[in-house]
């Protein structure tokens, strides 16, 4: 089963509180479970570090496998993206991390990249 199960339901609104205070705008009206930071929230490398520091912190979330390059690949620039083009490479699509993701994490207390991945919503 996929999404957020109702034990986590009490969990989804102190995050998505969260991220409402610490994600500058623009934003989109709704966040929910399926929010993703990169795509749905426009995040950064470098927001997206500093909100998840604060995260594991504030929700006392152990970090466990979390690397942030998983899900916010460093591109390189313009350079390499033009002769990865040129190469017939494809770029590589991260995982999504998603709120729900970060709801389960606070669940669990530990971040485990790829169970909370197989749970994505």
């Amino acid at each position: 089963m996929s999404g957020i199960h109702h034990d986590d339901a009490l969990r989804i609104d102190p995050v998505i509180a969260f991220i409402r205070s610490r994600v500058p705008g623009p934003r989109p009206a709704e966040i929910a479970a399926a929010t993703d930071l990169r795509t749905g929230l426009w995040m950064i490398w470098e927001d997206a570090e500093t909100l998840m520091a604060a995260f594991f912190s504030t929700f006392h979330v152990a970090p466990g496998d979390f690397q942030l390059v998983r899900y916010f690949p460093r591109e390189g620039g313009l350079l390499t993206a033009f002769l990865a083009s040129i190469s017939g490479k494809r770029p590589v699509t991260p995982p999504r991390l998603t709120v729900g993701m970060l709801a389960r994490a606070v669940r669990d207390g530990v971040w485990r990249s790829e169970v909370l991945e197989r749970q994505s919503d």
